[in-house]
């Protein structure tokens, strides 16, 4: 990994750690909400992949400053203005989700906490679709001597991850299923009882 390291130049560096945060570590994050609530710590293996892609990108993005083509340009370029709009943006969700509405388990759900659930998961969602976009971007700067093998990499890891929200997403869906007719079996079983007894 390291001698791998050693022979990036420094766009690419700043790419692939870049890549690390968005391709990787945000999706992961974004599966352990979406499909780990039955676990015990689900939230904090959320909250953990989240600060710890925060910091990745806070050090990518340290890297592109230095960069010979950023400097006294005052993100001139798209991808540069994109990045610095995904590196605010993710901050203030994680700032966000700090000041989240309490959650009552008597009581439910508040208006005011579905409100910010689903503005949290459209937002967090939203965000990792312009990093994808912003990542490919990258790779088309001449800096970076992108190779066709690296975009078509790019482009398979992008379709898997796409793939296994899609697999995950049914999975999610037909346990729902499988577990209201389980209850509701075990209702009609208890009903039953109840009238043979």
């Amino acid at each position: 990994m390291i001698a791998f390291l050693d022979n990036l130049n420094e766009y690419q560096y700043h790419g692939v750690f870049m890549a690390l945060a968005w391709l990787v570590i945000v999706p992961l994050a974004i599966i352990s909400s979406r499909y780990t609530r039955c676990f015990v710590g689900w939230f904090y293996l959320h909250a953990t992949l989240q600060i710890a892609a925060l910091g990745v990108t806070i050090y990518s993005f340290y890297l592109a400053l230095k960069l010979p083509s950023v400097q006294g340009e005052h993100f001139s370029s798209t991808h540069g203005q994109l990045g610095l709009a995904i590196l605010t943006i993710m901050t203030l969700q994680i700032l966000y989700a700090l000041f989240r509405p309490s959650f009552d388990k008597e009581a439910g759900k508040s208006h005011r906490r579905v409100f910010w659930e689903s503005n949290h998961k459209i937002v967090g969602f939203l965000l990792m679709l312009l990093a994808f976009y912003n990542v490919h971007e990258g790779m088309e700067v001449d800096e970076a001597e992108t190779t066709d093998s690296q975009n078509i990499w790019y482009m398979i890891i992008v379709a898997s991850i796409f793939g296994l929200f899609f697999v995950l997403e049914l999975a999610k869906c037909f346990c729902f299923k499988s577990q209201a007719k389980s209850d509701d079996a075990f209702s009609q079983r208890v009903v039953n009882y109840g009238t043979d007894a």
